[in-house]
């Protein structure tokens, strides 16, 4: 009896053993997945910075007990000793990353002081740096530390790959933007300035002839001063309206409620300025088109609704924006008197403009003027946004009952040559 009560004893003090040390590890599971879930919200929520990745380090060396955990961007040598949980400029790396960093953070044993364990941080082939790791003298960097160490490595792996597309797709809109604005000024107001030099030239001519000359000292067919005054005063109005035009353009901006809120203001805005009765109807999906492309759409909407208060002669107009034969459809009208009826000149850099941004959205621009009954305008731009995808893009097309070559038509009443 004396010998099955010790027998029991032992296990019942072996079981309760085991139920502390599962408790202990699952503890400790807890605040592991607790950690890497803080550690994931504050790379995603806020736009990766210094005190952002200084915030995570510390957090993670607190709670493994680790002398220093530093993040080395760019490995260069170093003398002096590191801080804790601190960011690495490149004159700040403390010691070389050794090459087997891998092996030595499966093996780690300390040997005499601390030892420093390096996890390599990168992600798709290209390495960013290193996740130094420090341990107390005479550590070892125990096994469940390892997955989580690993685990921080990942993620700020991927939030450095996030943040470098991101910058390069910055970089890349930028440079778009600048061209197309380029574009634009080199279309309107460097044209505008061109003829008013060439108007320039002509009033030098005209007055470096006496007033009392015979006529035939006159240059054939040259106006008097006074009339070249009166284009030069018309030229001057023009290229001041087409730079308040760009000014107004180029400081359009969307923000976070997307492009249907500021359709309604440039409805609204449009409707006070020149007193127009403007119909909008918007039939696109919330987040369908990208920021890039709201930008184009905007611009070129803006264009024509511009191109409506100067030559249409009309105060009615409309808007329609829907998907359509596989697309996205934006149709603006108007029952003016027509392009037909303008003179072909400087006044139309507006539609080379809108052309060469419907062909960076990859779509085209179409212009029917006049309509069937022999007065207005109708444009329209058609485009796939990259956000739909190509088997909606099918259904777009079935529910249509056009086939792509059918949608493309053109059916333009103004041709490019009129245009140039």
């Amino acid at each position: 009896m004396n010998l099955m009560t010790e027998g029991l004893s032992d296990i019942y003090r072996e079981l309760e053993q085991r139920v502390t040390d599962k408790t202990r590890d699952l503890a400790r599971t807890n605040r592991s997945l607790a950690l890497l879930y803080r550690t994931s919200r504050a790379l995603e929520e806020a736009s990766l910075s210094e005190s952002v990745l200084r915030g995570v380090l510390e957090d993670f060396r607190e709670q493994l007990g680790l002398v220093d955990l530093r993040l080395c961007l760019r490995d260069v040598p170093h003398a002096d000793a590191p801080a804790s949980g601190s960011v690495d400029s490149p004159d700040e790396i403390p010691t070389e990353t050794p090459d087997n960093s891998e092996s030595r953070a499966r093996d780690a044993t300390a040997t005499s002081g601390p030892s420093v364990i390096g996890f390599p941080v990168g992600e798709l082939g290209h390495r960013f740096g290193t996740l130094r790791v420090t341990l107390p003298s005479g550590g070892q960097l125990e096994s469940w530390r390892q997955p989580l160490l690993e685990s921080l490595a990942g993620h700020l792996a991927r939030s450095l790959n996030l943040k470098a597309r991101i910058d390069e797709d910055r970089r890349l809109a930028l440079h778009e933007e600048r061209g197309i604005q380029a574009r634009e000024l080199h279309d309107s107001l460097a044209q505008s300035l061109s003829y008013l030099k060439i108007q320039v030239l002509r009033m030098e001519v005209a007055l470096s002839v006496p007033q009392d000359a015979p006529r035939d000292a006159r240059e054939p067919a040259l106006p008097p001063a006074s009339a070249i005054l009166s284009e030069i005063r018309d030229g001057i109005d023009c290229a001041y309206r087409e730079l308040r035009e760009l000014l107004t353009t180029f400081r359009l901006r969307i923000d976070e409620r997307g492009l249907a809120t500021a359709l309604s203001g440039t409805v609204r805005e449009f409707q006070d300025r020149a007193n127009l009765d403007l119909q909008l109807v918007d039939r696109l999906p919330a987040g369908l088109l990208t920021p890039n492309e709201e930008v184009h759409v905007m611009r070129i909407i803006r264009e024509a609704l511009s191109n409506i208060i100067r030559h249409a002669g009309t105060r009615n107009g409309s808007i329609h924006l829907e998907r359509s034969n596989g697309g996205i459809d934006v149709l603006i009208a108007d029952d003016g008197r027509g392009l037909a009826h303008e003179p072909v000149g400087r006044d139309h850099f507006g539609l080379r403009i809108m052309r060469e941004r419907a062909l960076s959205l990859g779509g085209d621009l179409q212009i029917e003027s006049p309509l069937e009954n022999g007065r207005g305008t109708r444009i329209r731009l058609h485009f796939r946004p990259r956000g739909l995808a190509p088997e909606d893009a099918a259904k777009d097309r079935d529910r249509s009952g056009e086939n792509p070559a059918q949608a493309s038509t053109a059916k333009a009443g103004i041709t490019d040559e009129q245009d140039t």
